[in-house]
């Protein structure tokens, strides 16, 4: 009935509701006061990753379905203490989920895929949009890479399994790769603020698979390329959007949200932190 657009300048709010052309009879601004103030199915916190935490402590103890932009908190702002801050807020909101839609794309792929070869490597490369730097664009994709991992492998704990690590990065790139059990992974992410249109890729072994995007008639469609066969997809964010605001019926899909996301956590890190790994400049 209502949606709140929640800034902590409510011009902002304002403006991006006009700039977007929104409904304001559903569509209004709101002060940050706001959360606290009036009561929510859904809140959902899409702001920069370095303010994640600070929503996350203002928000008061609720049942609402709390649904955060991936990564769930800034490994850059709480260092070791990432921990801790993630078992305070798992138990302050029992119904908190983290953006993964990747999930639904990996699913699909294996819906779709004949092949069943033994996995040897798995690459995923990710080109878009955005002003981050260094390994602060590792820890704002990673999440997109190891969510689709999970699924394919069908594993969410990543760091046990790690055997070696060679990563390297730039003002515009990050690139690891994993000796992960007997899978090799590579990672290649770019990120480009003048970059208009996404490029994303998979490939599993030698097959490459690719997301393709249109828009028809004002409508986003997605498509799955497997070895140049182009197969209609439903849009993996509404997919993963549509089974999370059903949680409280599964709570499979949340207990196995939290798992993936501590992983994430864990491998941003030792990634950021940990001299196991060799770092090349």
């Amino acid at each position: 009935d209502e949606v709140y657009f929640i800034s902590r300048n409510i011009k902002k709010a304002e403006l991006f509701i006009k700039k977007n052309k929104l409904n304001n009879k559903i569509a209004k601004p709101g002060n940050i006061r706001l959360i606290n103030n009036k009561k929510f199915q859904l809140i959902s916190i899409c702001a920069n990753t370095e303010y994640h935490h600070e929503y996350l402590n203002y928000i008061k103890k609720t049942n609402s379905l709390i649904i955060v932009e991936k990564p769930i908190v800034s490994i850059k702002k709480l260092k070791k203490n990432y921990k801790n801050f993630l078992d305070n807020i798992y138990l302050k909101f029992p119904n908190l989920i983290v953006c993964y839609p990747m999930i639904m794309l990996a699913k699909k792929y294996l819906l779709h895929s004949k092949s069943r070869k033994q996995i040897k490597n798995i690459k995923v490369y990710y080109k878009t949009g955005g002003k981050h730097t260094f390994k602060y664009i590792m820890q704002d994709l990673l999440p997109h890479a190891l969510s689709l991992i999970s699924i394919i492998i069908k594993k969410n704990d990543f760091v046990k399994g790690i055997k070696k690590i060679v990563s390297k990065s730039n003002k515009k790139s990050w690139s690891a790769r994993i000796e992960y059990e007997k899978i090799q992974l590579e990672f290649k992410f770019i990120q480009d603020e003048n970059l208009k249109k996404s490029h994303f890729y998979f490939k599993i072994n030698e097959t490459k698979i690719m997301r393709p995007t249109k828009i028809i008639k004002d409508t986003f469609i997605n498509y799955l390329s497997i070895k140049n066969k182009m197969i209609k997809i439903s849009n993996p964010m509404d997919d993963f959007l549509k089974k999370s605001l059903r949680i409280k019926k599964n709570k499979s899909w949340m207990d196995f949200n939290k798992k993936l996301t501590y992983s994430n956590m864990e491998l941003n890190f030792l990634l950021n932190n940990s001299v196991m790994y060799r770092n090349i400049k």
